[in-house]
């Protein structure tokens, strides 16, 4: 690989005691093989001696020069790389292109731009099961994704939509991999072991917005949780107060206006992992400046526009996302619980009642089964009658 155009020159900002790394800048039709980085990543050589391997120390307090395996770091990763610049009227240019997870900090449009480019539809729930992953409903703080390397597939989806949206493809019926395949510049997408699986799904174009937000939940639910510390500030009363007048966590079925609590934390969970995980994104912002923008693609389709204009809380700054996220999550898990021991209840009751004997005595009818007030006639005997 090598550093796009508006990569920055220097490494580091330079002051009195701190090492100052700069890149030469070349034109391309300068550049030699030595100057372009060409890296094959070896965990155990770099992480060798990383803090994360406790068996170094042997149970021993030790410090660590960070200055130095920064340095050494940079030796081996940009010792001789170069800053690339475009030639004036040159044909020999390089493309700007995101790195991963930074995809919506340059197009944070780009799902609407390929909505518009081809119309599209949700993956049909059969599909979504043969692509190694249920399709759940974002209520459940996950551990690991369940989709295997799905942060490394997230990264080739990228690649595909910003290359989809270059060549403005309108077929909505075309397979995915058959455009992948039709395009050389996309053919290490089909190195990815994982990636390449999931294309021998009958996956359409018309289902690449789908396909990127399933990949991308299961990304959030481990990402979001390492966020700044900065997005992760406390709700105040009046905050939560407004959040629970907004949203709905009884899915209820009268005519009250709210917001389906699974639709809302789904939004803080997309908004999180596309702008704040590169701690750009000003915490004093209001946040409904983002969640209101329907251009930005964060609520689902069964979301109306006019819903969310009407009733996001907008007392809630971009500071507190991660912690409406929390309280959101946390209410919705109670109210599951609570709706989980009402239905048991419930069954239990009715099975009692069900196990019960039935009553078929009658106050009015003696244990004869005549009706009181009535003389039962006495039984004659043959030998009366003689």
């Amino acid at each position: 690989m090598s550093f796009p155009r508006n990569f920055s020159k220097c490494l580091r900002t330079s002051s009195d005691d701190v090492i100052k790394y700069c890149l030469q800048s070349l034109y391309l039709d300068q550049v030699r093989s030595v100057n372009i980085i060409n890296f094959e990543w070896d965990n155990d050589e770099i992480l060798a001696y990383s803090q994360r391997n406790l068996a170094i120390a042997r149970g021993e307090d030790i410090v660590y020069d960070l200055t130095k395996i920064e340095m050494e770091l940079a030796s081996i990763l940009v010792f001789e790389k170069v800053y690339i610049e475009t030639q004036p009227d040159s044909q020999l240019y390089l493309e700007v292109f995101p790195y991963h997870l930074e995809l919506f900090q340059g197009h944070m449009r780009i799902l609407s731009e390929i909505k518009d480019l081809i119309s599209q539809e949700p993956i049909p729930i059969e599909k979504v099961n043969l692509l190694g992953f249920s399709k759940n409903s974002g209520l459940q703080h996950a551990l690991e994704p369940a989709l295997d390397n799905a942060s490394e597939i997230l990264s080739s989806l990228e690649i595909l939509l910003c290359f989809v949206k270059r060549t403005a493809v309108g077929d909505r019926e075309k397979s995915i991999k058959n455009y992948v395949s039709q395009w050389m510049k996309l053919s290490s997408l089909n190195e990815h072991e994982r990636f390449s699986k999931m294309l021998k799904v009958d996956l359409r174009l018309k289902h690449l917005v789908s396909l990127y937000e399933l990949v991308e939940e299961q990304v959030a639910d481990v990402k979001i949780k390492y966020i700044h510390e900065k997005y992760k500030e406390e709700l105040s009363a009046d905050m939560k107060a407004a959040i629970m007048d907004s949203v709905d966590f009884e899915q209820q079925t009268t005519m009250r206006k709210a917001i389906p609590a699974e639709a809302f934390a789904l939004a803080l969970k997309r908004f999180m992992l596309r702008f704040l995980t590169l701690e750009n994104q000003k915490e004093k912002e209001p946040l409904h400046l983002y969640l209101q923008d329907d251009t930005l693609n964060f609520w689902s389709s069964t979301v109306p526009e006019e819903l969310i204009d009407e009733l996001f809380p907008e007392n809630l700054l971009v500071a507190n996302t991660y912690e409406a996220y929390t309280f959101t999550m946390n209410i919705i898990e109670q109210t599951m619980e609570k709706q989980a021991k009402l239905a048991k209840q419930a069954k239990q009751a009715k099975q009692a009642k069900q196990a019960k004997p039935a009553n078929t005595s009658n106050p009015n009818i003696n244990r004869m089964g005549s009706k009181p007030g009535r003389k039962r006639p006495e039984r004659s005997s043959k030998y009366d009658r003689m």
